[in-house]
């Protein structure tokens, strides 16, 4: 927004190389899709080279991929924690839900199913089962989503909060991130909020209760709990999963230079 704002700035700075971070996504903003030819050398950093649509590819922008090593290697050096998988109860049946202009499930539609009381109360349930003591970070659908899954978890006594976009980054979201990181708030709950640029490391539990059809969006929220906190004693990290992601997309540990290859798209 800033560079859309100030091409006379965008002129110095862009001009000779282009570094787009979480380019599966940056790649196709407005600005990016203008510099990405007018730059001499244009620079893609993801985790997640995935378009959910069909007709996009990072082909579209990119020549090359060099890749570093896959979350297992890391995982094995000790620079990723160890995943733990638990699949729910209370997957919803997405089989009826019509898809978005992005070709993910219609979040309207989706939200209905999951914010039931019965969906709700099994999330919850679950998580004080397997899960509680663990610093954690939840998905919603949306924000209502979100709310109403916070809502049950404090509720049941469970020191929790929902984060959303619309919230100030310094004077609401950052003091949310700071109790969640020295464990004085035990579950954080979120939209989109959190799946890129989160960085809390000591966070070993992840809650997903939104179903998606983007693998690129499921593997960068589970990825949220990946890193390592030595100074906190963590071991692993739980993915507890009501949203069938991990059945639909598999395991982050599965994921290997063949799924990183750039493709056509179809």
């Amino acid at each position: 927004d800033t560079m859309d704002n100030r091409p006379d700035v965008a002129e110095i700075v862009c001009r000779d190389v282009l570094v787009l971070d979480e380019a599966h996504t940056t790649a196709y903003r407005k600005f990016s899709k203008e510099w990405a030819t007018k730059s001499r050398y244009l620079i893609g950093l993801t985790a997640t080279p995935w378009r959910l649509k069909k007709k996009e590819t990072l082909l579209d922008y990119f020549n090359h991929a060099v890749f570093a090593p896959v979350p297992r290697e890391l995982q094995e050096m000790g620079w990723l924690v160890p995943f733990r998988y638990f699949a729910l109860e209370g997957t919803v049946d997405t089989s009826k839900i019509n898809k978005d202009s992005e070709g993910d499930y219609r979040k309207r539609e989706l939200s209905m199913l999951t914010s039931t009381p019965a969906v709700v109360k099994s999330a919850v349930d679950n998580w004080i089962r397997l899960a509680q003591g663990r610093r954690t970070i939840g998905f919603g659908v949306d924000v209502e989503h979100a709310k109403i899954v916070t809502r049950e978890f404090q509720e049941r006594g469970i020191n929790a909060a929902v984060v959303h976009g619309s919230m100030n980054p310094s004077t609401e979201r950052q003091p949310l991130y700071d109790a969640l990181g020295r464990g004085d708030l035990e579950v954080l709950m979120s939209c989109r909020t959190l799946t890129e640029g989160f960085n809390i490391p000591s966070v070993n539990c992840v809650l997903d209760l939104a179903p998606t059809l983007s693998r690129a969006l499921f593997f960068q929220k589970i990825g949220r709990g990946a890193r390592i906190s030595p100074e906190t004693g963590k071991a692993d990290c739980f993915v507890l999963d009501q949203a069938g992601g991990v059945e639909l997309h598999g395991y982050l540990e599965e994921i290997d230079e063949e799924m990183l290859q750039l493709r056509p798209a179809n």
